[in-house]
């Protein structure tokens, strides 16, 4: 059964309502990316990699004149009406919990959460809200110490790169985005190497695209004029896009490294799905966890317009239903950004290495082999044990109209 969210129009409404009875899971756990945000100013930063020993060679950077990396109101409003489109689903049940990653009061992960409560609530009335310091990042927070081997990660993004497929054309992609934004800065392969450097990440040429091509997605997705006056059509967007998608599909899916940050998370999807207990479970955190996913199972997904996999867009998710026969299905949820009523479309996995996918072909697991992967994956160390407090230190981002009342922690960041 393919269910599909409306796009507008009566039919497809009709549809899907029909389609809602079709639909049988018995428990339903969601792993959302965040908003879309403003664009942030990491480019700017000279620690970041031999990419910016030489600031005069960049163009000055446009002041977007908002906070960086916070939900944009338009990403706001394009949430709630998702969760006001899943509030009509008739096979989430309630209660409606959702968890939030608020690691050192971050903005967008419980502002996403916000939204998404806002339009379920318009159906859905027992709905519950945690915001979690620790789950997202068990090793920051000081649940485990890391033993990931640097070297031995170097030489798995060295690979990747020397032997991963690459998005069709990337050097012309590449060129295009150059003239686009007005760089200075020559970000060929040949001029500006991908390297893996800092913090555990790829930097040089690739990284400087992948961060331009995300931020103009963010920018046409919620209609906020561009610094550069150029025209942003989907065409173009979703033909750049694949610079960011496939720099994020190598920088984020070393196992033994996300098998640390995800023991937790992962692990409770899992306890959630094996659960008794009705209810719906909606977890609220980053691009970087759907590649987790991705990397773990061994699964990719697409859908048009988008032109590369596994897609991790702002505001889509991973959904994972548990079925009468006890098996998961696992879909994705890709948002269409046609305006702001957050309709979106579904699509199914497949195996990476299906040289011939079919869209319409649903994929699922059983339950036990699915925890079987995931155990294998993580560090058993790196779960938060029950009652874990975490001593993390609260950074000076202020929203107004709502506080962040933490879970696990106690940092009093309001």
């Amino acid at each position: 059964t393919f269910c599909a969210i409306p796009m507008g129009m009566a039919v497809l409404a009709l549809l899907f309502l029909l389609f809602l009875g079709s639909c049988e899971a018995a428990k339903t756990v969601f792993l959302f990316r965040h908003c879309v945000r403003a664009p942030g100013k990491h480019i700017s930063h000279g620690k970041e990699g031999d990419a910016f020993k030489d600031p005069s060679s960049w163009a000055d950077q446009p002041d977007f004149n908002m906070t960086p990396d916070f939900c944009l109101p338009g990403g706001i409003d394009i949430l709630t009406g998702t969760g006001n489109l899943l509030g009509q689903d008739a096979t989430l049940e309630e209660p409606v919990t959702l968890i939030a990653d608020a690691y050192k009061s971050i903005q967008r992960t419980p502002a996403t959460a916000f939204a998404l409560a806002t339009g379920l609530g318009l159906q859905k009335k027992d709905l519950e809200l945690e915001l979690d310091p620790v789950l997202w990042e068990p090793v920051k927070a000081g649940v485990c110490k890391s033993k990931v081997n640097k070297a031995a990660h170097e030489q798995w993004v060295n690979d990747q790169l020397a032997n991963a497929e690459r998005p069709p054309n990337y050097d012309q992609l590449v060129e295009q985005l150059s003239n686009l934004v007005r760089m200075k800065m020559n970000i060929s392969e040949a001029q500006l190497p991908c390297h893996f450097g800092a913090e555990s990440k790829l930097w040089g040429g690739c990284y400087v695209a992948q961060w331009f091509s995300e931020q103009l997605l963010f920018l046409f997705a919620t209609g906020i004029p561009n610094p550069w006056d150029a025209t942003l059509t989907e065409q173009l967007v979703t033909d750049l896009l694949p610079l960011h998608m496939w720099y994020r599909s190598i920088n984020s899916e070393y196992v033994p490294s996300v098998g640390e940050r995800y023991a937790g998370l992962f692990t409770k999807v899992v306890d959630d799905l094996a659960s008794d207990d009705k209810g719906t479970h909606i977890y609220v955190g980053h691009d970087s966890d759907q590649n987790a996913w991705s990397a773990i199972l061994n699964i990719v997904w697409e859908t048009a317009p988008y032109k590369w996999r596994p897609l991790t867009l702002p505001g889509g998710a991973i959904r994972l239903d548990k079925l009468d026969n006890g098996d998961i299905r696992i879909r994705y949820l890709a948002p269409l950004f046609d305006g702001q009523s957050g309709s979106f479309t579904m699509a199914n996995p497949y195996n990476v290495g299906d040289a011939n996918p079919d869209p319409n072909e649903e994929y699922t697991i059983p339950l036990g082999d699915l925890r079987n992967k995931i155990t294998a994956a993580i560090d058993p160390e790196c779960i938060p044990p029950k009652g874990f407090v975490a001593g993390c230190k609260c950074e000076e981002k202020k929203q107004p109209n709502w506080t962040l009342n933490f879970v696990n922690s106690q940092c009093g960041c309001n």
